[in-house]
């Protein structure tokens, strides 16, 4: 049985188009990628890949995004491919200091602070924010809503995972927005659902052997990032500070 050769260093290149990486499915049981009903699976096949991908917080699908604040609104709605948040803080406009958001599991934040109708009379300086319901609202929720200055002369900066894009959310000669060294990963494993559905209990045996040697590797790569430890830190871990904002103090991390 064919095996994938290296596709990528790691050094800044995109997977391949997503055409030729339906082609290379097909081919794989020499089937033809006119098929529009086989296209339609393997296109399946590669995003039920990248789902099991994005279980993983990649430090290569880190980024940063700014939001508007909206005065006497207590929450902004994040980016639709929001994974997990790293960092929150907020940036003024004309000064160019910073303020440090403290992040709080959704349970805990709700038995602190009130929300009504995802609005409240409180109004002022965040300093605590949450994430509710990544999966569908994707809102983040602060301590206050902030008021008209704060909305004004403050411009919120997030710092958060990215979910790799589906393989189906391009077309053609577009690639993916995801990294060359994914593509062994991704291959293999679209290799293992073809087997599964041809009925090829070796080969199915084979790839995800393969899968899972690719996969490891690229998490060795990505716990060697030196702010991969700060995935996984729980909230108790990090150190409780005051902060001056404005002469105000704040409580910040």
């Amino acid at each position: 049985m064919p095996t994938v050769p290296a596709s990528g260093s790691g050094s800044g290149s995109f997977i391949s188009p997503t055409q030729d990486l339906v082609e290379k499915v097909c081919a794989f049981k020499g089937f033809s990628a006119n098929d529009p009903v086989l296209v339609a699976r393997v296109l399946e096949f590669l995003d039920d890949c990248i789902r099991d991908l994005n279980t993983y917080p990649w430090e290569s699908s880190k980024t940063s995004e700014s939001y508007t604040l909206t005065a006497n609104q207590q929450y902004v709605t994040v980016n639709t491919l929001f994974f997990k948040d790293s960092q929150a803080f907020l940036t003024s406009a004309t000064q160019g200091n910073t303020a440090p958001l403290r992040s709080l599991p959704y349970i805990q934040f709700k038995r602190l602070y009130p929300e009504t109708n995802v609005t409240t009379n409180l109004v002022g300086f965040p300093s605590i924010y949450t994430i509710f319901n990544y999966e569908k609202t994707r809102r983040m929720l602060f301590d206050v809503a902030p008021d008209t200055s704060t909305a004004t002369n403050y411009t919120l900066v997030l710092e958060y995972y990215k979910r790799l894009p589906l393989i189906s959310s391009v077309s053609g000669i577009n690639s993916a927005d995801i990294p060359d060294y994914f593509e062994n990963t991704i291959v293999y494993g679209a290799f293992k659902r073809m087997c599964a559905h041809v009925g090829d209990a070796q080969g199915v045996s084979m790839y995800s052997s393969l899968e899972r040697e690719a996969l490891e590797r690229l998490q060795r790569i990505d716990v060697m990032h030196p702010d991969a430890d700060r995935r996984f830190r729980l909230i108790d871990e990090v150190p409780y500070n005051l902060s001056s904002v404005n002469g105000v103090i704040y409580p910040f991390c």
